[in-house]
């Protein structure tokens, strides 16, 4: 990629296996997404930096992994693990350990940089069967081995490490089958580590791996982690897709599942609607993995509509009018819309600076007078039967022109649905040279985001970080409120003292519960600030299921 001026070098060689860098990578360590020049020379304007900061990369994580870490367990536990699922299956070598217990979050990235390792198991056991699976839980239950469980390690909070040893089980290694599939009922039984990917080319496909099924379908479960996670991972963080606004989150998809937990093998029944008793699954979802482990679930399943989506983008001159469309489109319910973002100005900003382009909407607003420096996109698509989606397009372009919305290039749609997983790798980039780019993930009501937008964005003027905001999952009564950010850091300690510092901000101006896409240990802060009521239920349920304090301690 050339630049007109000066390019700092990136580093965009394949890692080496078995490095530091390898661990904190996002998804493929093959892949690289070089900025371009504007993105670069946005990312210095707004974060008062020069050529010079870019210069010397600081730590980038290329040393081998050469440690030898002591295993505490005793070796009668390690053969009676191998005894249960084989020799082949129960790995206590330093790397694979070391591998087990990072992911690919801001901090994992930071220490590894820096080589510092710590909380790694003492063996990680892949089991084959759910029997072999409910031998190893009651086994460690007895001898009080603590149990920590990994899908496809894409978390950002820090889930993945295990505080106090034990073991680690790997569920993406075996347990990755479909189970079965109903057209009838709609319908698809997993097991807990089959990948998003994996289900997907099955269902997409139906008709060439079960017999008498025609027709094509999907989960329509798409998070930002979609190439890479589990799942079970999905369940155990509760998890949102960039098209839950027509499939709905898991917690809406999942219709039973079946846990492994210390008291046995508990499963919850299909149904579609029993009001008789409350649903343990709603307990179950954004645990982490705390009540039980998740070895199977029957989800729903929708006809596959992709080919007929269409696509919109919408220019406004400023956020309030933006969020009001938006609002009125859900709460008017004219169409249904599979995946919307309003985008603020920074998160509009950004999108053109990494799209390479000024759009027409843009060219609108300078022609019509308006101060483009406001400027907010509205970006997304409706699907379904050809011409459902046909009438919630043009259903969705009145509404967005009565608001005085400009119809911005289709290009942006195509480059989002090109770059939608990819942009992520950016940030291994740029953390090179000691920027940071995360997130926080707000849940928020209509009427709470008038109040707390403002707020959020003075703080992050004010402290010199560059914030960018967009809206996704929306409803008639709400939205969760992402806030992305970039900034330079100076040390680890600054970095924890930033981040827990904002959500102490975030929790003040009003976010109920702001977290980065599930708790972990990053942040934990965050249960303190439920109700003491919620909390004390949660402790006696975690006491019911496991007394001892083995899953995820």
């Amino acid at each position: 990629m050339k630049y007109k001026e000066y390019k700092p070098q990136w580093t965009t060689k394949n890692t080496e296996e078995d490095t530091y860098r390898t661990m904190f990578r996002w998804g493929n360590p093959n892949y690289v997404n070089e900025p371009t020049e504007q993105f670069y020379n946005f990312v210095k304007e707004k974060l008062a930096l020069s050529d010079e900061d870019f210069m010397i990369p600081t730590s980038q994580g290329e040393n081998l992994i050469e440690l030898d870490i002591p295993i505490k367990l005793s070796k009668t536990h390690i053969r009676e693990f191998e005894d249960i699922v084989g020799k082949i299956n129960v790995a206590t070598d330093t790397l694979s350990r070391v591998k087990a217990c990072y992911s690919r979050g801001v901090l994992d990235n930071m220490r590894l940089r820096e080589e510092i390792v710590e909380n790694v198991p003492d063996a990680v056991i892949s089991p084959t069967s759910e029997e072999q699976l409910l031998m190893i839980v009651k086994y460690c239950y007895k001898n009080n081995i603590p149990i920590y469980v990994m899908g496809g390690g894409t978390n950002i909070t820090r889930s993945n490490e295990s505080v106090r040893g034990g073991i680690k089980i790997d569920l993406k290694r075996n347990f990755n089958k479909v189970l079965s599939f109903s057209a009838i009922d709609q319908t698809v039984t997993v097991m807990a580590g089959i990948t998003g990917p994996q289900l997907e080319e099955i269902l997409n496909n139906a008709n060439e791996y079960f017999t008498n099924v025609t027709g094509r379908y999907t989960v329509g479960h798409i998070p930002e982690s979609f190439e890479f996670s589990t799942i079970g991972g999905w369940v155990a963080s509760r998890s949102v897709g960039q098209n839950s606004m027509r499939y709905g989150g898991i917690d809406d998809i999942l219709l039973s599942a079946r846990y492994i937990t210390p008291r046995g093998v508990m499963e919850t029944d299909v149904c579609t609607r029993d009001g008789c008793i409350p649903a343990i699954d709603e307990i179950m979802l954004g645990s982490e993995g705390k009540f039980g482990i998740l070895v199977s679930c029957t989800l729903k399943v929708r006809k596959y509509t992709y080919e007929n989506k269409k696509a919109f983008s919408y220019m406004f001159k400023n956020w309030e009018t933006a969020v009001s469309c938006a609002r009125e489109l859900l709460q008017r319910e004219i169409c249904e819309i599979s995946f919307m973002r309003v985008c603020d100005n920074g998160s509009t900003e950004i999108i053109s600076k990494m799209s390479s382009i000024v759009s027409k909407g843009i060219l609108g607003l300078r022609i019509r007078g308006e101060n483009e420096k406001n400027k907010c996109l509205i970006i997304g698509y409706t699907e379904g039967d050809k011409a459902f989606a046909s009438h919630n397009r043009r259903a969705i372009g009145r509404l967005c022109t009565r608001f005085g919305g400009i119809s911005a290039t289709s290009y942006l749609n195509k480059k989002w649905d090109k770059t939608r997983f990819s942009d992520a790798y950016i940030r291994d980039i740029l953390q090179d040279y000691s920027i940071v780019i995360d997130k926080f993930v707000c849940p928020l009501r209509w009427s709470e985001l008038q109040e707390v937008y403002p707020i959020v964005v003075d703080y992050f003027n004010d402290i010199g970080v560059l914030s960018m905001v967009h809206l996704q999952d929306m409803s008639t009564y709400g939205a969760q409120m992402v806030i992305s950010y970039a900034r330079k850091y100076s040390s680890l300690k600054e970095y924890k003292d930033f981040h827990n510092d904002t959500l102490d901000m975030l929790i003040t101006a009003g976010v109920k519960c702001p977290h980065s896409y599930s708790l972990g240990r990053t942040n934990d802060r965050t249960i303190y600030n439920l109700d003491e009521v919620y909390l004390s239920i949660m402790k006696s349920i975690k006491k019911q299921f496991d007394a001892k304090n083995i899953l995820n301690p």
